[in-house]
């Protein structure tokens, strides 16, 4: 898996874990300090977030940075959606 790919999963699961704890794009930006379409195009894959804007990301999301480091994150998903389509990507 490409370090592009990567970081597009990356986007979509913490996209995901947002809508599961009931947190608003435009509420995470918000708490963030950071724009709702910069947020937005991270969840998309379509651009990066700086260091900073996504460690307050997760810090708002209550994700420890070594859970994305070591792949060890696990999604609160429903049990109508099939966990292995959202399988964590290793990030080395």
């Amino acid at each position: 898996m490409t370090s592009v790919e990567q970081k597009k999963i990356l986007g979509q699961q913490l996209s995901l874990l947002a809508n599961l704890r009931g947190i608003s794009q435009v509420r995470l930006a918000k708490e963030c300090g950071i724009s709702r379409i910069a947020l937005n195009r991270f969840f998309r894959g379509r651009s990066e977030l700086k260091a900073g804007d996504l460690l307050r990301v997760l810090k708002v999301l209550g994700i420890d940075i070594q859970e994305i480091l070591s792949g060890t994150l696990k999604l609160e998903l429903a049990p109508a959606i099939d966990r292995q389509s959202f399988a964590v990507a290793q990030y080395s």
